[in-house]
């Protein structure tokens, strides 16, 4: 298995859920079922209570050759 950095992973990550949130957002549009967006990602402006935003949990693992 090959390595990857850590801002690399976060970064894919966040894109990843960013578009997954606009699909399905449309899924939902398409199908009749909202007129409007039902899932947002938006700022959060330090009330982590309110708005908890995204967690990673991290594992870091060392093999050698």
């Amino acid at each position: 298995m090959e390595g990857i950095e850590l801002k690399d992973f976060i970064k894919s990550t966040l894109v990843e859920i960013a578009e997954g949130v606009r699909e399905a957002n449309q899924g939902l549009m398409g199908s009749g079922k909202s007129q409007h967006d039902i899932f947002n990602l938006r700022r959060n402006f330090g009330d982590s209570s309110k708005i908890p935003g995204i967690i990673f949990d991290i594992a870091v693992t060392a093999t050698s050759n």
